[in-house]
């Protein structure tokens, strides 16, 4: 897992979550984290979020992820990683207070 750069993602708390960008077709380890997975804008230069989630094992959550169809769809192309070994519950408050601040299109449907 090799990072292209850091990524800070700010939930709806003001709170910061600082962790790295990687490629979605890279080998992502399993850490314990919460994942944002992100299309890249060549146009604009941009990422637009497309999913927040967590996982106690990376790879293997996002290779079997029920809503990888919705990532295609949406032009998906990487995955911010905010490594933690938080609590399975204080992992989905982070999940809540990021998808808080922000328009996540797979998140919403169905």
């Amino acid at each position: 897992m090799e990072s292209l750069m850091k990524t800070t993602v700010i939930g709806a708390s003001g709170t910061k979550y600082l962790g790295q960008l990687l490629a979605l077709d890279e080998d992502l380890g399993n850490p314990e984290c919460v994942y944002v997975i992100v299309a890249y804008q060549a146009a604009t230069r941009e990422y637009s979020t497309i999913y927040v989630g967590e996982t106690t094992g990376l790879s293997n959550h996002i290779a079997k992820h029920p809503k990888r169809n919705c990532w295609r769809n949406k032009g998906a192309t990487h995955v911010s990683v905010y490594r933690t070994h938080a609590t399975p519950q204080r992992r989905q408050d982070i999940v809540k207070d990021i998808l808080a601040n922000y328009d996540v299109p797979c998140n919403e449907e169905g």
